[in-house]
C-alpha cells in the first residue's frame, strides 16, 4: 500500500466471486459477489489469479487474489461521500470472457467509476466496505482532500464533520 508520484494509492484485495449452478431465464449464469478481504499490508501487485475455493452441488465460488483497489486524489469527494453513507460500499467491476465466466477487473471505492462500466456493458456489484478498508481510506483521504466548492447544507457538514 504505498502511494505513486501522482498520490494514487493501491491496496491488494482478494474477491469471492460465486457462480450459481442454475442459469437465469436468458441461459446467463446467476453471479455474485460473496466477499472481499483485503491482502496482507505489502502484498506486492501481480496478475490477478483464479482458484476454486468451493465446488458446491448448487454452487461453485471462486477466490480471485491479486486485484488492486486504487484510490485516487482526484475522487476525495466521492470516497467522503461513501464513508459518510450509512453503509460504505465497494464496487467490483468484471468482464465477461469468451466463455462466459465472470473476471473481476478492478474494485473501487467510487461510485463512478461503476456506473462507467455500467456504460460499456460491464458488470458491477456492489459489496459493503469490509471496516479495515474503510479506515485504510479514511486515513489516507485527508492527505489530498480538498473540500470542492459545491453549495449546500449536506457538503457544509461533510467539511466541518471530517477529522
Amino acid at each position: 500500500m504505498a502511494d505513486t508520484p501522482t498520490g494514487d494509492r493501491c491496496c491488494a484485495v482478494s474477491v469471492l466471486l460465486q457462480r450459481g449452478a442454475t442459469p437465469d431465464r436468458w441461459g446467463q449464469a446467476h453471479w455474485k459477489v460473496a466477499g472481499i478481504v483485503p491482502e496482507s499490508p505489502g502484498t506486492p501487485m501481480r496478475a490477478p489469479t483464479r482458484s476454486l475455493a468451493h465446488d458446491g452441488e448448487t454452487t461453485r465460488v471462486y477466490l480471485w487474489s491479486g486485484l488492486c483497489l486504487r484510490l485516487n486524489p482526484v475522487s476525495c469527494d466521492d470516497y467522503v461521500l461513501n464513508l459518510r453513507s450509512e453503509r460504505p460500499l465497494l464496487f467490483v467491476i468484471c468482464q465477461s470472457d469468451s466463455d462466459g465466466e465472470l473476471r473481476p477487473i478492478t474494485v473501487s471505492a467510487d461510485q463512478q467509476d461503476g456506473v462507467d462500466a455500467l456504460e460499456v456493458d460491464g458488470s458491477v456489484f456492489e459489496v459493503d466496505m469490509p471496516p479495515p478498508i474503510a479506515s485504510w481510506i479514511a486515513e489516507w483521504v485527508p492527505k489530498y482532500w480538498k473540500p470542492s466548492q459545491r453549495k449546500g447544507r449536506k457538503w457544509q457538514r461533510l467539511q466541518e464533520e471530517w477529522p
